[in-house]
């Protein structure tokens, strides 16, 4: 079991440190007698961001494989390669809470999850994070935490996109409370 979540761990540490996320403290309720699962919670908050901050090729299946092997997220959907998840423990991005976690990979295929084939053009990977609060919110908690904004047709085409209807939201139930997403954009064309 231990080794179970040294691996988990392990593979959710290819992060570095990001300015400013410190301003938005990460958010781990106690786990009676498991104080390990609240790091690894902490843990994948942060390898969330770093892949969301998306300045080098995100490893989309990977994060949402080690996720579930470590029951932090379960699968809920998916329609045309877009793969939807919902958080099994509370999970915060930049302070707001994580309503679900979309993806998609054409390098690795998720674990234990029903085929999909993505229909249409499509980037060759992504991954989305949806979160209570507005667009506007969350841009602004993620320029104050140092992540760049992508912006393709200024040559930014590294960073991340913030909207306010996600790809993989379409999937999620409704709901009534604001939410918004955020996705990391990793594009070496001209747009």
């Amino acid at each position: 079991m231990k080794q179970h979540l040294r691996n988990g761990i392990a593979l959710l540490l290819g992060l570095i440190a990001i300015p400013g996320a410190a301003r938005y403290p990460v958010f781990v309720p106690p786990i009676k007698n498991d104080p390990g699962r609240s790091i690894l919670i902490a843990r994948t908050e942060a390898a969330l961001v770093d892949q969301i901050k998306c300045q080098k090729p995100p490893q989309v299946a990977r994060a949402i494989d080690t996720m579930l092997e470590n029951r932090l997220i379960r699968y809920v959907d998916n329609e045309s390669g877009v793969y939807l998840y919902s958080p099994t423990v509370p999970l915060h991005f930049l302070g707001l809470r994580v309503t679900s976690i979309s993806g998609f990979d054409v390098h690795d295929a998720f674990q234990h999850v029903p085929a999909s084939r993505m229909v249409g053009t499509a980037p060759p990977f992504f991954i989305e994070v949806n979160v209570a609060a507005s667009a506007s919110e969350l841009r602004k908690r993620a320029l104050d935490a140092g992540l760049i904004e992508a912006v393709p047709y200024r040559s930014q085409k590294r960073g991340f996109w913030v909207d306010a209807k996600g790809l993989g939201a379409y999937l999620a139930p409704r709901s009534r409370e604001v939410t918004s997403s955020i996705e990391c954009v990793y594009s070496d064309f001209q747009g």
